[in-house]
């Protein structure tokens, strides 16, 4: 009886872990980064990161290629002579080399057997990148938006208010595209924290792996220098003697001696 109602508490434990969505992730959280070596934490930050790089590989090529589709707003630009918007199609395409750069350098590391100061160097070279083409492609897409006709801009309003009048589609549109703004903010703001914080955490563990590339075997005792070149350590015995025994003098008296 004792053990069968102790079984019953443990399960409904679990249960109770379970069904709580706050505790769950506290614990994964737990497993992952407390009480973990630093640098088995640094690989497990590299693994989010990877997910996070591969998906960015994924949104921004899917941007591009919409981005170079003939719409109505880019026969607009085309015939207002707007050509900015090529230069935000290469924002896009740069984008794209920039996260498999990142998920290359992440990959390294999550998946690879050992950690080497190569590796490291490589996270924070990629932090620091990542950092300076985000500066750079908001600063394009900047003016790129400001150079924008208005005639265009009013042609593609122009045009969702007929939707909005026939079909009454666009306000659901609308929507959709402010839940995608606010998702994909909270997605890149998720991907640079993690790769700041891997360049952070990856200086951290640096020292580590040079304390462990200086650290040396030792020899254990006093080296003995023979006259026949021969080495052996203090208290060792050499071929016929004894523990203790003086260098070169006989193990036993001679021969008819007292």
């Amino acid at each position: 009886l004792g053990s069968s109602a102790e079984s019953v508490l443990t399960s409904g434990e679990g249960l109770a872990l379970a069904r709580s969505p706050s505790t769950a992730a506290a614990m994964s959280g737990g497993l992952c980064f407390q009480d973990r070596p630093p640098l088995e934490r640094l690989k497990n930050l590299c693994v989010a990161c990877l997910v996070l790089d591969c998906i960015f590989v994924l949104l921004y090529g899917l941007a591009a290629l919409s981005s170079t589709s003939n719409t109505l707003k880019t026969a607009c630009y085309e015939a207002h002579g707007y050509t900015w918007h090529n230069v935000v199609t290469l924002t896009f395409t740069v984008s794209v080399f920039v996260s498999a750069v990142g998920a290359l350098v992440h990959a390294t590391v999550s998946c690879g057997a050992a950690i080497d100061e190569k590796q490291l160097l490589n996270l924070s070279r990629f932090a620091h990148g990542l950092v300076c083409w985000t500066f750079v492609a908001a600063l394009l897409e900047a003016i790129a938006y400001r150079q924008e006709p208005l005639e265009c801009t009013d042609t593609w309003n122009t045009g969702t208010s007929n939707e909005e009048s026939h079909g009454g589609t666009a306000t659901g549109e609308d929507g959709g595209s402010m839940i995608w703004q606010v998702a994909y903010t909270l997605l890149w703001l998720a991907w640079v924290t993690g790769a700041v914080a891997s360049a952070v955490m990856a200086r951290r563990c640096a020292p580590l792996l040079t304390e462990a590339a200086s650290t040396t075997p030792q020899t254990v005792g006093m080296p003995v220098q023979f006259a026949n070149g021969m080495v052996n350590a203090q208290g060792i015995p050499t071929f016929g003697g004894a523990v203790g025994q003086p260098m070169g003098q006989p193990m036993g008296q001679p021969m008819g001696q007292p």
